[in-house]
């Protein structure tokens, strides 16, 4: 008889529903923030160089030749990027065409708001904490003709990205990318 009630109770409880049951909905929230714009104020200009195949030469933030065949005029790359966010920490990278190309470019640059700077080299991300205000990078660095002449007198360019990533806790989230471009020209020397 005892077996009988435990077996029926344990049919009755198999095939019972839920006596006590408790559901809430929940939510979750999340507050977007505004996307940087990146925006070319100066296009980066390495002047003239030889056509030659494995010519190169570097450029120093002031726009100075300090080593290499380029000549004329030349200009900095200048990048400006606002709508940062006041104490958010940014990831900053510049990064070069690579290698293989009409012209290879490998890009440094200083990146520089109204209380912080930082000094940027190709493709290596680097830490940057926003006070708000609009970050000025600036782009130079070497250009070397790749294993093809160029051919004189027709102007040559090579990309180049800027990228700002928002850095939250360990999760890099990407927010914008902008290609700039540079431009050269050559005649022989």
């Amino acid at each position: 008889m005892k077996n009988k009630i435990l077996l029926s109770a344990a049919i009755l409880a198999a095939t019972s529903s839920t006596i006590f049951a408790a559901v809430e909905p929940l939510t979750a929230t999340v507050f977007p923030f505004a996307e940087p714009t990146i925006a070319e104020q100066t296009q980066l200009d390495f002047g003239n160089i030889s056509p030659a195949s494995g010519i190169s030469c570097t450029m120093d933030v002031s726009g100075a030749i300090t080593s290499g065949s380029c000549s004329g005029t030349t200009a900095v790359g200048d990048v400006k990027v606002t709508g940062l966010a006041a104490g958010t920490s940014y990831q900053l990278t510049v990064t070069g065409n690579g290698t293989g190309n009409i012209l290879d470019f490998v890009p440094s640059a200083t990146a520089t708001d109204s209380s912080a700077n930082a000094s940027l080299s190709d493709g290596t991300g680097e830490s940057f904490s926003s006070d708000g205000s609009d970050l000025d990078i600036l782009v130079f660095g070497t250009i070397t003709v790749g294993a093809t002449d160029l051919v004189a007198g027709v102007a040559a360019t090579a990309a180049y990205t800027v990228d700002v990533s928002c850095e939250k806790v360990t999760t890099l989230i990407s927010k914008i990318k902008s290609v700039g471009t540079l431009t050269l020209s050559y005649q022989y020397i």
